[in-house]
């Protein structure tokens, strides 16, 4: 039940397919797919490889059930392309996703109040959570409810911005960063009263000395 297509490729679980070159699938139910990867006696695994341009050598899936890829150009997933990618990116050397963001890509801006973004996250509930049926000596989490963002921040004028049951990144960190300015503006504005009050009370001690000197 299983098929090798290229060369030097090796399907030896069984269920398997390896396909490109020097690929091994070994392991029930894998698939090594590409340039030099193999899903090393793991059951279950997919290993997708790229040219191997450091020339590296034959990478190995490490555990039964794990999903692999080696890909130095980078990785690109496009969720809408009706108009601009609309979608997520690990670049070139990059170690986390992120989202395509270009401000060309953007339309219909709506300021944000730092005050009101305040004032909600007051009143938000954070907590320490695990998932149902995970266990909570090993798999705890710190974060908000979906719930509850979406309740304080789900919509602005032109429409709904995301759901009650997903949290997205980019909107928490937009959030964040509103929230952030918004608390430099606290600061910068009480600097400048605290500077004024520290002015004026020089400028009182100096008056009292001059009315201690004369009332001697």
């Amino acid at each position: 039940s299983s098929t090798a297509m290229g060369e030097i490729t090796t399907a030896s679980g069984f269920a398997t397919t390896a396909m490109g070159n020097n690929t091994t699938a070994s392991g029930d139910y894998t698939f090594a797919a590409g340039t030099k990867v193999s899903t090393n006696n793991h059951a279950g695994a997919f290993f997708f490889g790229d040219s191997d341009p450091h020339t590296k050598g034959v990478r190995n899936i490490g555990i039964n059930d794990q999903f692999a890829a080696r890909f130095n150009g980078g990785y690109y997933f496009i969720s809408d392309d009706a108009g601009a990618d609309i979608g997520v990116q690990v670049l070139p050397g990059g170690n986390a996703w992120v989202a395509i963001c270009d401000k060309n890509r953007k339309e219909n801006f709506e300021p944000l109040n730092g005050d009101d973004v305040l004032q909600k996250i007051a009143r938000i509930n954070f907590t320490s959570w695990n998932y149902k049926m995970q266990d909570a000596k090993k798999y705890r989490h710190y974060g908000i409810m979906a719930q509850d963002f979406y309740n304080a921040f789900g919509h602005d004028k032109y429409g709904t911005i995301g759901n009650d049951t997903t949290v997205n990144p980019i909107d928490m960190i937009g959030i964040d960063m509103t929230a952030i300015q918004a608390l430099e503006k606290r600061t910068s504005t009480l600097d400048s009263e605290n500077k004024d009050l520290r002015n004026e009370i020089a400028e009182l001690k100096t008056r009292l000395m001059k009315l201690e000197k004369l009332n001697r």
